[in-house]
This record gives C-alpha cells, sequence and structure tokens, in this order.
C-alpha cells in the first residue's frame, strides 16, 4: 500500500462508518456493512493490483529477453555498423518497455561501441535507408507481434 494513502483510508472508513450509523441506526449492522464494503474495496484493489504487476512482468520480461538477444548472439558491434530496428515496443498495455528506444539500452551492453541505432517503420524503410546510406555492415532487426525480436535477413 502507498504510504500517502493510509490517512486517506483511514478517513475513508471513519466516514463510511459515520454514514452506515445513520442509515442502519444499529452498531452491529453498520460494522458488519462496513466490513463487508472494506472487504470488497481491498479485493478489487488486490485484483487491480496483480494484473499491474503481471503488466510490468512482462514489460520487463521483453526488456531482459530483447537485451540478452544482443548480448548473446552479437557480442560486439563497430561503431561503424548500422542497427536497424522495426516495430519496437514502446509500451506494454501502459507499462513501459522502450520508451525513449532501444540505443539506449544497447548502450548498457556495448557502452563507447555502441552502433548508430534507428528506428523504422518496416522492413522496406529499413532496407531503403541501407540502400540510401550505402553502409553494408548494417544489420536489421524486428519485433513480431509478441515482443520477441529476431534478425531480419
Amino acid at each position: 500500500m502507498y504510504l500517502a494513502s493510509v490517512g486517506f483510508s483511514i478517513l475513508l472508513v471513519v466516514v463510511l462508518r459515520l454514514l452506515f450509523l445513520k442509515v442502519f441506526k444499529n452498531l452491529q449492522q453498520a460494522t458488519a456493512v462496513l466490513i463487508i464494503v472494506a472487504f470488497i474495496l481491498a479485493s478489487v484493489y488486490y485484483v487491480s493490483n496483480q494484473q499491474e504487476q503481471k503488466t510490468w512482468q512482462h514489460s520487463g520480461e521483453v526488456t531482459k529477453n530483447t537485451l540478452l538477444f544482443f548480448r548473446k548472439h552479437y557480442p560486439s558491434f563497430a561503431p561503424t555498423f548500422d542497427v536497424y530496428v522495426v516495430n519496437t515496443p514502446v509500451t506494454y498495455r501502459d507499462a513501459w518497455v522502450f520508451p525513449v528506444g532501444l540505443s539506449d539500452g544497447m548502450w548498457f551492453i556495448y557502452r563507447n561501441k555502441l552502433p548508430k541505432v534507428a528506428e523504422k517503420n518496416s522492413v522496406d524503410d529499413a532496407r531503403g535507408s541501407i540502400t540510401a546510406s550505402g553502409n553494408h555492415n548494417s544489420y536489421i532487426f524486428q519485433f513480431d507481434d509478441q515482443a520477441n525480436i529476431s534478425e531480419v535477413k
């Protein structure tokens, strides 16, 4: 529970108790209804929190798997290489994956030997950029619908 919400929660319980006492006139009924309402609210918040946690967990897994893919399959790139990435996931159900692009994450792997990383909307756009630049030391990677990355041949 977020610490700042503790005061709000206590205030809410006090207000609900006073409201229920006026409505029910019986302390036991008011207390029982208050407990039931509090339990329902707590259950809703718990389920919502669990769903949000799974979303952020998945987002973290996508990031981890992507960076592991580069570390494992491409342990070094020369700074003269161009890397084009297609369909880079920015978010997954409102959880950040690569909010500022993949190049910031790749910096942790390659540091000062970071290749030029460009985000493209399609494989054809990436191929067109390779043709325009004339740099044949280029790679194209694409994310699929499940946010798995693979090299495009």
